[in-house]
């Protein structure tokens, strides 16, 4: 069994967040980044569900460089394998815009990690 879990990284619950000066976006100067407290979750019962039935978690992230952090994060927590699609325009995408990233490798880098 494969199990895919999608994580995200946010800034830090304790980063004073502010407005970018174009207003459509954060100032992401001086933030600190975490992984997204609810994808956390998703990981662990994920890692859960690996020790009792078996199989292998992949994770899947997509953002700039800095995501790396996160992805080794959920590695040394136990995820198997993971996959970065790198991607430096996120905060001008919605949901749709980002999941349309998936099926078009060839236009955007993709990392595995093993």
């Amino acid at each position: 069994m494969k199990i895919v879990v999608a994580i995200k990284q946010v800034p830090d619950r304790d980063a004073p967040v502010r407005i970018a000066a174009n207003a459509k976006w954060i100032e992401e100067r001086d933030l600190q980044w975490a992984m997204n407290e609810p994808d956390a979750y998703a990981l662990e019962e994920a890692l859960q569900l690996k020790e009792k039935h078996g199989g292998e978690v992949i994770v899947l992230s997509a953002g700039p460089e800095r995501v790396g952090s996160t992805i080794r994060e959920a590695l040394a927590k136990g995820a198997d394998r993971a996959i970065h699609i790198v991607c430096d325009d996120l905060g001008a995408r919605d949901a749709l815009g980002v999941a349309r990233l998936l099926p078009k490798p060839s236009s955007r880098r993709i990392l595995t990690w093993c």
